[in-house]
């Protein structure tokens, strides 16, 4: 019996074992340092064509095209309007309140 590659991963589940295997090769991504000193710098560039770049903070979200709609939404849409529309839907919506000076 041939041994599967598994990748933790999302993608078709009709992926042949010789392209899992060709996914599972020596990272070939730019250094640690060199990666996080590029998205320090486009941090830095999107938080300054909001005004200050030291008043202002830009977090990257990675993810697929729901996690940046989700992002979006929480970002754009006030928190009662985003429960309003989860109950519009009919979807569960939990509504938390914490105070900002609390630990």
């Amino acid at each position: 019996m041939d041994p599967r590659c598994v990748l933790l991963s999302s993608g078709p589940a009709t992926t042949t074992t010789s392209v899992k295997e060709a996914l599972m090769i020596a990272d070939t991504c730019l250094s640690e340092s060199a990666l996080s000193q590029l998205y320090a710098d486009a941090r830095y560039r999107l938080a300054r064509r909001v005004g200050d770049a030291l008043q202002a903070v830009a977090i990257p979200v990675v993810g697929n095209e729901a996690t940046s709609l989700e992002a979006a939404m929480i970002s754009l849409v006030r928190t009662a309007g985003v429960a309003q529309m989860a109950q519009a839907l009919e979807q569960f919506c939990l509504q938390a309140r914490f105070e900002l000076n609390s630990p």
